[in-house]
């Protein structure tokens, strides 16, 4: 395991910053594969709720602070119908 992580929180840049709204990766020019975490929120830009973590596989499997929960059912049903 590293020592140190690259943590990038895309919470208010994701759909916003960048030329196409990719984020901070985009309008610094990094690229994201050189990021070892990356999270943000759908709540913000995409006026939905909750967010998301990117990682390799080996930190995901590594961790054990990685939580999931699904949508509101009526979320949910907004978005499909």
């Amino acid at each position: 395991m590293k020592q140190a992580y690259t943590y990038l929180d895309e919470a208010h840049s994701i759909g916003a910053v960048g030329q196409s709204g990719r984020g901070v990766c985009e309008l610094l020019g990094v690229d994201p594969a050189d990021v070892d975490i990356m999270m943000g929120t759908f709540t913000k830009s995409f006026g939905s709720c909750g967010g998301y973590i990117a990682a390799s596989k080996v930190y995901t499997t590594e961790s054990k602070h990685i939580r999931t929960v699904a949508l509101a059912p009526g979320k949910t049903a907004l978005k499909i119908g």
